[in-house]
């Protein structure tokens, strides 16, 4: 699950089904004892919303690594000095980095890296909108060396400026003349 839209049509699937989570957040539901009918039904209202269960460690693990990724890279985190992603996934989710990387291939078909740039730069153009962050604040608080290599790495994904975006994003005001 990526979003609040996603949780909340989540939660209401399950309260559809008459299932009660004990815990929802981005990508987890925490569920007591569920009869196998239900998981069945659940699958498939699940399928039809784009979501699927993990049920296998292959598909446990990308959601592990996807969660890890939004909460690391939301803009809130405290980026240590010479941070790396591969050191701090493996510490935390107790697996080899490479045996995690291979899991999310398989299960997302991209890599944890690839994952992480398209995750960022969304992030980037969500606080681009917020007039009031400079680009210095928005590489920090997404782990960014700095400003030059937040707008290299945005040109390069995007294709446009990180001003040009802000230009063409910002609501356009017009002004016209009231009827006599």
């Amino acid at each position: 699950m990526v979003c609040e839209r996603c949780i909340s049509a989540v939660k209401n699937t399950l309260d559809t089904l008459g299932l009660h989570a004990t815990g929802i957040t981005l990508g987890e539901v925490a569920l007591g004892a569920v009869p196998q009918e239900k998981i069945a039904e659940l699958r498939e209202r699940l399928h039809v919303l784009g979501f699927s269960l993990a049920e296998d460690k292959t598909y446990l693990a990308a959601a592990a690594v996807k969660k890890l990724v939004a909460e690391v890279y939301s803009g809130g985190f405290d980026f240590p000095a010479g941070f790396r992603f591969s050191l701090y996934a493996a510490g935390k989710l107790r697996m080899p980095y490479d045996q995690l990387s291979a899991l999310f291939v398989a299960a997302e078909k991209t890599t944890i890296e690839a994952y992480i740039l398209n995750r960022r730069m969304e992030k980037v153009k969500d606080l681009l909108l917020q007039e009031d962050l400079t680009l210095e604040t928005i590489a920090f608080r997404l782990g960014f060396t700095g400003k030059a290599h937040l707008a290299s790495q945005f040109k390069a994904l995007t294709g446009t400026t990180t001003s040009r975006f802000r230009e063409q994003a910002a609501p356009k005001i017009t002004v016209a003349p009231e009827n006599p």
